[in-house]
């Protein structure tokens, strides 16, 4: 019953990162970030609260503020910016510096070193995010 209440409920838009990333307590892999989406309630809100909430910077131009237009959908603009590109390559920092007051561990894996044993042990401790260094071709 609790479940199903709650998944109803509807949340303010953030106006901050660290509301946006507080959101997602609220996200359901089956739904998707559009599920995520449906759950807040997108009214009066600027596209450039959108930008700064999410991608934590103004809008390129004024002309892509377009709340005035008839046919602006907030919650597209949600899922779009948190879709990019630009947003999903500096998730990592844009969430770190977000909650700057939090401690950070860092695992570092080497391999053929016992580094996925202590991971399987470590992650349903400690929240998580698996960062991958790639080398820039």
């Amino acid at each position: 019953m609790v479940g199903r209440i709650f998944g109803r409920c509807t949340s303010q838009p953030p106006k901050t990162s660290r509301e946006l990333f507080r959101l997602f307590l609220l996200y359901n892999k089956e739904t998707g970030v559009s599920g995520l989406a449906k759950r807040i309630n997108f009214t009066d809100v600027e596209a450039s609260q959108m930008y700064f909430s999410i991608l934590q910077r103004p809008p390129e131009s004024r002309n892509l503020v377009r709340c005035e237009d008839e046919g602006y959908d907030p919650s597209q603009h949600f899922c779009e910016a948190l879709w990019s590109d630009e947003f999903q390559i500096r998730i990592l920092r844009l969430l770190l510096n977000s909650f700057p007051e939090k401690r950070r561990l860092i695992h570092i894996h080497i391999p053929k070193s016992a580094g996925s044993h202590f991971f399987a042990k470590m992650a349903p401790i400690y929240p998580c995010i698996n960062q991958m260094i790639q080398s820039r071709a």
